[in-house]
């Protein structure tokens, strides 16, 4: 990761993590898949939420029982067929963050190639709140 990037991610974290941080009460369908997924890894060990942002996955799994942690600011930049945005603000404050965007199939073939296996993938549309963006979620499993 750049400096640029962390930075930029620095300076809005306040920011957005107080207007993400609740946005799971205007996504049923989100809400039905995670708490299919916390029912699936209850008493199964932790499950990880990568890229999590200010946390609410996480919270929202814990609260479904699951044992659940997070991570962000990944390093990996994504592949040929993603979709880049660059922006230069960002909350109003000057920053220099490129978000990737990627393709579900991509995303299940690293999975794939990293050993997990691949047990549900589902896309929707995005919300009226949301980036105009295509959303995918995969449910994928590396028992160790």
């Amino acid at each position: 990761m750049t400096d640029d990037t962390r930075t930029g991610y620095d300076r809005v974290a306040g920011e957005y993590a107080s207007r993400f941080i609740d946005e799971l009460s205007y996504k049923p369908y989100d809400r039905h898949l995670l708490n299919f997924f916390a029912g699936q890894v209850k008493e199964r060990g932790v499950v990880c939420d990568i890229g999590t942002g200010p946390g609410q996955i996480v919270r929202y799994l814990h609260q479904q029982g699951a044992d659940a942690m997070g991570i962000d600011l990944s390093d990996n930049r994504g592949g040929t067929g993603a979709e880049v945005t660059h922006l230069d603000s960002f909350f109003d404050k000057p920053v220099s963050i490129d978000f990737t965007f990627l393709h579900t199939a991509e995303v299940r073939g690293y999975l794939e190639a990293a050993g997990f296996s691949h047990t549900l993938t589902t896309e929707r549309a995005p919300y009226e709140q949301e980036h105009a963006s295509q959303r995918g979620y995969i449910l994928a499993q590396n028992i160790i």
